[in-house]
């Protein structure tokens, strides 16, 4: 008989679409014949019930998240009861773990362990992957297990009784084409803040700017083939009604052909849906690649510039030129596509100079730049490439950084150049600047 398990997703976390972790393990279990697998969104579930305002939930407070756990046992204690009374018909629990529900879902962790010390529980999410390379102390025991990387193969191995030690690094899936279709029957889309199905094309990233932790979430690049994306599309299309997707890759122009190919199937079948994803600048984005992709239903796309300076961009190991980033908006904005941007500021000796240039940057391509969506200072993300040369503390307080994100969104303002109000200096915690 297969075990029951249930998977929890702890807040506080992102609210905008249903985490796609807890859809791909179920699919994939239940496709190994584990059958009796539940996913509990208590994120969202708490983020409504409490009725706290979304900018609250979603600014980086580290009182705030390491409070929570508290408060929910203050003014909320029947949520707490509803995850012990579920807990205790389980036989495995597992949580996967974000920066910010890392203090709550260690809370609940403890309490459970408390409670029913034979259960069996299962930690993953990118977070393992920090505290891992942080050599931070993990909960240990004979049922606990820690798995760094992708997470189904390591769960299904545990709920099979044949894994092999407590921490499971990286045991990936060869093949994406083979995995089955996402399952989001346990999701109700219209609690969430946009109603619309999250998806992934690929794992991993070719691409390794210096700031990024995503090399050090999977070690290799894989994606699905554009013919089983369009199939998955159809497929969830019809079975929940909802035609509008975002796709969660790092960047879903990682291959021009590949683009190509899968936008011209969207077409080709007739698949009517609007999408939205996050591109790289690329050098050989054509007008024609441009207009294919707005034909194929894309309504939004997220940039990651980070700076105007050649300079920068070198040191942040992003690939591409301001030169090239000004030639790629303006093919965009040829196409009708609507695109919006994100900036760092303060990188690691970044001079006034390159500030400067940056400024310059912008404004002399406003016209071509939509919306200025996320400006922040840098943030040393660890792992990374760049956070292996300084102290673990380094850039906690990125004071030149914070400076200059306020001088740049005055620049905004005063030349009236659009921008989120609400993702400025998002991804700084409220006491580091």
């Amino acid at each position: 008989m297969s075990p029951r398990v249930s998977i929890f997703l702890l807040p506080p976390h992102w609210i905008k679409v249903p985490n796609l972790s807890g859809a791909y393990l179920k699919s994939y279990l239940r496709s190994k014949g584990i059958t009796d697998v539940t996913v509990y969104d208590f994120n969202i579930e708490c983020f409504r019930k409490l009725a706290i305002p979304a900018r609250r939930y979603l600014t980086l407070d580290r009182d705030f998240e390491e409070g929570f756990f508290r408060r929910i046992q203050e003014d909320a204690p029947e949520f707490l009861e509803r995850i012990f009374s579920i807990s205790a018909q389980s036989d495995i629990i597992g949580f996967s773990l974000f920066s910010r529900n890392r203090a709550f879902s260690l809370g609940i962790y403890e309490e459970l362990r408390k409670r029913f010390p034979a259960k069996t529980f299962v930690f993953g999410g990118p977070e393992t992957i920090a505290m891992h390379a942080g050599q931070k102390s993990l909960p240990d025991g004979d049922t606990v297990f820690w798995v760094a990387g992708e997470g189904e193969k390591p769960l299904a191995a545990i709920c099979e009784g044949a894994a092999s030690g407590s921490k499971i690094m990286y045991q990936e899936i060869d093949d994406l084409d083979t995995l089955p279709f996402l399952e989001f029957d346990q999701y109700d889309f219209s609690r969430y803040r946009k109603k619309m199905i999250p998806l992934i094309s690929s794992r991993g990233c070719p691409h390794r700017c210096d700031f990024c932790s995503e090399p050090f979430l999977y070690k290799r690049f894989r994606h699905h083939s554009p013919g089983y994306m369009a199939e998955q599309i159809q497929h969830l299309v019809a079975r929940y009604h909802i035609s509008t997707f975002s796709f969660q890759d790092s960047l879903l122009d990682y291959n021009r052909s590949w683009l190509e190919d899968f936008c011209s199937l969207l077409i080709k079948k007739n698949i009517r849906i609007q999408w939205e994803a996050q591109m790289r600048v690329r050098r050989d984005f054509s007008p024609a690649l441009a207009h294919l992709v707005k034909r194929s239903g894309c309504f939004g796309i997220f940039v990651g510039l980070e700076s105007g300076s050649d300079k920068v961009l070198q040191a942040m190991n992003k690939g591409f030129t301001a030169e090239d980033a000004s030639a790629f908006f303006r093919t965009l904005t040829s196409a009708h596509l609507y695109f919006e941007i994100s900036m760092i500021l303060g990188y690691p000796d970044e001079t006034e100079e390159e500030y400067d240039q940056t400024v310059d940057f912008i404004l002399k391509n406003r016209k071509h730049i939509p919306k200025v969506a996320q400006v922040n200072p840098f943030v040393l993300y660890a792992p990374s490439r760049i956070a292996e040369q300084y102290a673990p503390d380094a850039y906690h307080e990125n004071g030149i950084g914070n400076k200059r994100v306020r001088a740049f969104c005055r620049v905004l303002k005063r030349h009236k150049i659009r921008h989120a109000e609400a993702f400025l200096n998002n991804l700084a915690y409220t006491d580091d600047h």
